[in-house]
């Protein structure tokens, strides 16, 4: 099968405006399908949606929009807004009318993806379906219902097709931190865990507070030093660090479970025991083999039983395969406003 070839069901638009109407703003919905090309390592087509960041206090995404006025032609108000956010040609496919807003849907035919620093002050952003209609945020900053509404009204924009007809698997959001400089290096191979990782030697991803805490803190929360140089305080807070958004395809997973049944149990119950922690090591190299009947794992917060603490605080996500993971964007995080010591529980993140 074509890996490439998709279908968007956009038979929901309409092409015609009702001779009587009482509209109050409109709506600029552009969107990308990112797809395998010669020139990306792009697994499966999946949609992306261009959407507007207000710099104020809430600091909301929002699809771009204008009131109109005076009976002006909601058509040229859309036109006029197209050619204020882009030089490309779009392709309008038509429009939905939702609560007395319009919403006008353009292609644009961009595939790949350029994949750079993007800061808080930036107005325009790309957001997949996962972060807009699960998430409802990009990063820690909220999308506006008005965005995420027009899917949950017409599921239809929500997923690609196959050429047998099937929806193609949408991917998840997920992030990776680590300290500033070793952001690039990160987005172009990948960093596998070392062998003695309890899942495997695979790609461990995460929640954006997941990957918050190795973008900020070192493992051992001491004084890291590379090349001669400190690159954290002794407490061990980075003094520069940085994210990178990934969409993922989890393909066929297995979440993690605590509970008896599950093939993984055993590694939490000994963890979650006072006594002797040593695992046997025909455990360990049996747990690795996950991967022969899976291509991703979910780790979501797992709270110890018997000893206080968690097992995992954040969701993890660890994939086989370097091709299920396709970055997004990279940021640089505001460290400025973060306590000295870490706390698991902080939630007010910030990136520059």
């Amino acid at each position: 099968m074509d890996q490439s070839y998709y279908k968007y069901n956009l038979s929901v638009l309409k092409n015609k405006l009702p001779l009587k109407h009482d509209l109050n703003r409109v709506f600029i919905c552009i969107f990308r399908v990112i797809s395998p090309t010669k020139f990306n390592n792009v697994y499966k087509p999946f949609l992306s949606y261009l959407l507007f960041k207000y710099n104020n206090k809430k600091e909301q995404y929002i699809f771009p929009f204008k009131y109109l006025k005076n009976k002006q032609n909601p058509n040229t108000i859309a036109d006029s807004l197209i050619k204020n956010i882009t030089n490309v040609k779009l392709d309008k496919k038509g429009f939905i009318i939702h609560h007395n807003d319009i919403y006008y849907f353009y292609k644009d035919n961009t595939k790949t993806i350029d994949i750079n620093y993007i800061y808080r002050n930036q107005q325009l952003w790309w957001a997949i379906i996962d972060e807009i209609c699960n998430h409802r945020k990009i990063l820690f900053y909220d999308i506006h219902p008005a965005t995420y509404s027009i899917f949950y009204n017409n599921p239809t924009l929500l997923f690609l097709k196959d050429s047998s007809n099937k929806q193609i698997e949408s991917p998840v959001v997920c992030y990776h931190g680590g300290p500033l400089q070793f952001i690039p290096y990160i987005v172009s191979l990948g960093i596998r865990s070392n062998h003695n990782k309890w899942f495997g030697s695979f790609y461990y991803l995460g929640s954006i507070f997941n990957a918050l805490k190795l973008a900020t803190w070192t493992s051992n929360y001491k004084t890291r030093n590379i090349l001669g140089k400190n690159i954290s305080t002794d407490r061990g807070k980075y003094f520069n660090g940085g994210i990178i958004r990934y969409a993922v395809f989890l393909n066929n997973s297995r979440s993690v479970l605590y509970r008896p049944s599950e093939p993984f149990n055993w590694i939490i119950k000994l963890l979650d025991n006072v006594g002797n922690k040593t695992p046997e090591q025909k455990n360990i190299d049996k747990n690795k083999l996950w991967a022969n009947e899976y291509d991703s794992l979910v780790i979501s917060s797992i709270k110890y039983k018997n000893i206080s603490g968690y097992f995992n605080i954040h969701t993890e996500f660890i994939v086989k395969n370097f091709y299920q993971q396709i970055p997004l964007s990279c940021h640089e995080i505001d460290t400025n406003n973060l306590p000295d010591i870490y706390d698991p529980l902080f939630t007010n993140y910030n990136i520059k």
